[in-house]
């Protein structure tokens, strides 16, 4: 996983240019930006996840797609181009064309809450609605904890029975909630229990801890690290600026597009160009950003390490020949 430059921006820069890129993604249908979409989210995801990012788009390729351009198109007959005939019904061109936009649509969206994912974190939600609404910023920054915390309680049992040996050995899986039913069924529910145990003991301690801190007291006081600086600033209006016009020229129809009964959607036009390249922009630029600062500090890296190996080289000859480089 790369280290992200953009993701140490304001909290507000971030969550701006992750929600505008969203909303954008799922009010068009048109394939130029959907393609967009989901090119930048593809490149971006790869370069904070790395290739699990791989692995799971391939699965959820097969899935969506095997579903939304085979199995929709046998019932949806809508469109006048027919391929070919299943009982006197037609399996329709627009139909299959309709169901490839709509899997690269949900693939973009996808991507994009991965994206969201890494570069929005639980301190990041507390910050942007803990004063506004500190009870529901305590409820989602649990709720995003929970799963993440059960599954490593849960690695945590499997692991020590199979250290005291208390019963069956357990595999390097058993940790996971598919093991809970088959030969280790009873092991799965004995670690189940322990875990329940577990999280509403923990549940209760924090209750208190929390009762006893003051929590719930009018007066409210937090902290954050966070701090609005001047290039935050030119992000923010950046990202503002780009996304109003995307806003503005998809409201204006400029990239229009239907499926049924025909295919057409507006190309060619001047605000669909400016359209497509503002929204090429406000997609690429933080992705880019990253990129350039990562291959910046590789280069940087790499002159220190040649100047450090210089420096024991000189040091090296000086101390044994006394000769100077």
């Amino acid at each position: 996983m790369q280290r992200s430059t953009f993701e140490k921006k304001h909290p507000w820069v971030v969550f701006c240019y992750v929600m505008s890129v969203l909303v954008i993604t799922m009010i068009t249908m048109h394939p130029v930006m959907i393609g967009v979409s989901f090119v930048a989210a593809l490149i971006y995801s790869f370069f904070l996840c790395g290739k699990k990012v791989g692995k799971m788009m391939f699965a959820a390729a097969l899935g969506i797609g095997f579903f939304s351009m085979v199995i929709l198109p046998l019932f949806h007959h809508s469109g006048e181009t027919p391929l070919f005939y299943i009982n006197d019904m037609a399996v329709t061109k627009e139909s299959v064309i309709y169901g490839g936009v709509m899997t690269l649509l949900l693939l973009a969206v996808l991507l994009w809450f991965l994206v969201w994912n890494e570069l929005m974190g639980q301190e990041k939600w507390l910050y942007l609605i803990g004063r506004a609404m500190p009870s529901i910023a305590l409820i989602v920054s649990m709720v995003l904890r929970l799963l993440p915390l059960l599954r490593h309680r849960l690695q945590d049992i499997a692991e020590a029975q199979k250290g005291l040996q208390a019963q069956e050995p357990v595999s390097e899986r058993g940790g996971r909630l598919r093991h809970f039913i088959g030969k280790k069924g009873v092991s799965g529910l004995h670690q189940l229990s322990i875990l329940i145990s577990w999280s509403l003991e923990d549940s209760m301690e924090t209750a208190t801890s929390m009762e006893t801190r003051g929590y719930g007291i009018r007066r409210r006081s937090s902290f954050h690290l966070y701090q609005f600086h001047r290039s935050d600033a030119i992000w923010l209006v950046y990202l503002l600026a780009v996304s109003g016009e995307v806003l503005v020229f998809v409201a204006r129809g400029a990239v229009s597009s239907a499926y049924f009964p025909m295919i057409e959607w507006k190309s060619g036009t001047v605000e669909t160009l400016l359209c497509q390249l503002g929204f090429a922009l406000l997609t690429v630029t933080p992705c880019a950003y990253d990129i350039l600062q990562a291959v910046w500090e590789r280069h940087r890296r790499n002159a220190v390490r040649e100047q450090a190996y210089e420096q024991k080289e000189q040091a090296y000859l000086e101390q044994m020949y006394g000769v100077h480089k």
